[in-house]
């Protein structure tokens, strides 16, 4: 048998073996409305009028394509206002944070090789910092010095400091971190790099287009943007809370000097000069084109009501959570909700979850924790979460064990 057709199929059994196949994962509570983000009819419209009318279009080629040249300098324009930079400020759209971080490490490491530096490259970074910057450090051959987190989960920066040495090129932080969903200290961080004329990278993949609105929503937001001195450059993913297409990022830099030296080096060839700004060829102009549209669509005043609703809703879980007993929630500072039990096996509780249809994420360190990432969920959703974690709960405290809790006892 041979999984590739003598002759192709018919476009309404390609459409039914598509309907089949996301059936799980359209039922997946907790799951695609929450990780990939919930939009509304209009807005879903929006982004599919625009990914089809650019599906063909290859973004390589801007020179070709005015309007999606002058797009792209308008979506990046727009996330440079959003974060905050100044008139200098400028940046690549990429497809995602991975690609991101890449660009602004390998910008860190040109600008130290045009100074003389090398042959070691090191950058220092928490614990918590996202893998993308250790898969970065390790293509481009720069050694990662990760520093444990201080005792509130945030970055260290009296530790930091200390692990800067005479090869450190780069210190980099994030607003907010992914495991703990806290902010580091983004001003201290800087401080340090500022007087040790290092590259400073934040890692804003997770709250770059959220964290401002949810400030001007009236949450408490530590400054992390370029509005902080010594900020050279930002990750920070539309395909996010930027309610954009995947794959959609970008990676801002202070000022024009420090973007050039992230682009990638141009090269000769038969066919003339080639060059990109970043690591991909090939980007497809659908995602740019409906990131650009999401931006122009929602305005200011659209994002700002979704990161209210967004910040309500976390609030109430929290709330909801902190009412059953034997679970209890670590306080975050955007929109995640990290939940456990200081009495009761927590992964337990969280494969009750997961047997009742829910996406459950998984903390492992320093406690065992779980996690749900939220929008701007519906009150039926709460709702239901929060009855069923109940039921999970006193299914756990009625004697259900985790695989791992019940491999233990055997010993």
């Amino acid at each position: 048998m041979t999984l590739f057709p003598e002759h192709g199929l018919s476009r309404s059994e390609i459409e039914a073996a598509l309907d089949a196949a996301s059936v799980d994962h359209d039922a997946l509570r907790g799951g695609p409305a929450s990780f990939s983000l919930e939009v509304d009819e209009d807005l879903q419209g929006v982004i599919l009028h625009a990914f089809g009318r650019f599906l063909t279009h290859n973004a390589v080629f801007g020179e070709s394509l005015p309007s999606l040249s002058t797009m792209e300098a308008e979506l990046i324009a727009m996330a440079v206002e959003i974060l905050r930079g100044g008139p200098e400020a400028t940046g690549f759209v990429t497809l995602g944070g991975s690609e991101s971080i890449f660009t602004a490490l390998h910008g860190a490491r040109t600008r130290a090789r045009s100074r003389g530096h090398g042959p070691v490259y090191e950058v220092v970074c928490p614990e918590t910092i996202h893998p993308a910057f250790a898969k970065a450090c390790h293509y481009l051959g720069l050694d990662l010095v990760a520093i444990p987190p201080g005792e509130d989960l945030r970055a260290d920066v009296a530790a930091m400091e200390r692990a800067c040495g005479p090869a450190t090129i780069a210190m980099c932080g994030s607003a907010p971190q992914w495991p703990h969903h806290r902010f580091d200290e983004i001003g201290a961080l800087a401080a340090v790099a500022v007087e040790k004329d290092l590259w400073f990278h934040v890692d804003a993949c997770v709250g770059g287009y959220l964290a401002p609105f949810v400030a001007e929503a009236g949450w408490p937001i530590p400054d992390f943007d370029f509005s902080v001195p010594g900020v050279c450059s930002l990750s920070a993913d539309l395909h996010k809370w930027g309610y954009a297409a995947k794959p959609a990022s970008t990676v801002l830099f202070a000022s024009e000097e420090l973007a050039e030296f992230a682009k990638a080096p141009a090269v000769d060839w038969d066919c003339g000069v080639y060059v990109t700004p970043s690591v991909a060829g090939t980007r497809p102009g659908a995602s740019l084109a409906a990131a650009w549209s999401v931006l122009r669509y929602l305005g200011r005043d659209g994002f700002v009501e979704l990161a209210r609703r967004t910040m309500t809703v976390r609030d109430r879980l929290v709330d909801g959570i902190d009412a059953i007993d034997g679970m209890s929630s670590r306080s975050t500072d955007l929109a995640m909700v990290i939940y456990g039990s200081d009495t009761l096996d927590t992964m337990a509780v969280g494969d009750a979850m997961e047997a009742k249809g829910w996406l459950v994420m998984r903390l492992i360190a320093p406690t065992p924790q779980l996690q749900l990432l939220v929008d701007r969920l519906s009150d039926e959703f709460v709702d239901a979460f929060l009855v069923d974690l109940e039921a999970a709960v006193a299914e756990v405290a009625a004697g259900r064990r985790s695989p791992e809790m019940q491999r233990a006892s055997a010993y």
